[in-house]
């Protein structure tokens, strides 16, 4: 379902990233976390998506046979795609928009909790841009993983740091 909702937003050209969660579970477990049912996407609401008709940018969703349940802006900006097939998981998109350089939620939550959604839920909009251009660069092994020489009872052992 991730994937769908990724390719669908790729459609409409919205930046999007994975957050949250999602960002966690990627870095600590190499996947979801545990105890984490939803993946989580922020995307910039002050570009593509500011230009759009709802309805049109719910129509590719419901196409797929995704639902999405949404407040409209008044308490949160967090959309829920879900789909009755696998109500056991969902994705949730988080919309931030440009206040003066700064990627911020909107929405009545972000007034009443304003110390957190500013101190943890504010980055620099030169986050959000196209994705950087990748190379192949070629690294020997010994660089990634240098050895190490360990003494154990008098017995010198050669490794390979770093590598399990």
């Amino acid at each position: 379902m991730a994937y769908t909702v990724h390719k669908i937003l790729d459609e409409f050209g919205i930046e999007h990233w994975l957050t949250h969660g999602s960002v966690f579970g990627a870095v600590r477990e190499h996947g979801l976390l545990p105890w984490d049912n939803d993946v989580d996407f922020g995307f910039n609401g002050s570009g593509t998506f500011a230009s759009m008709n709802f309805d049109e940018f719910l129509s590719p969703f419901e196409a797929k046979g995704l639902k999405v349940y949404h407040k409209r802006w008044i308490t949160s900006n967090v959309m829920k795609v879900y789909s009755d097939k696998l109500p056991q998981m969902q994705v949730d998109l988080v919309a931030y928009y440009n206040y003066s350089g700064w990627m911020k939620r909107a929405g009545l939550e972000t007034w009443i909790l304003a110390l957190n959604y500013n101190r943890y839920q504010t980055f620099s909009c030169t986050i959000c841009r196209t994705t950087l251009t990748t190379d192949s660069l070629s690294v020997p092994l010994r660089c990634l993983f240098p050895e190490k020489e360990l003494k154990s009872n008098g017995i010198y052992i050669r490794t390979t740091g770093g590598r399990k």
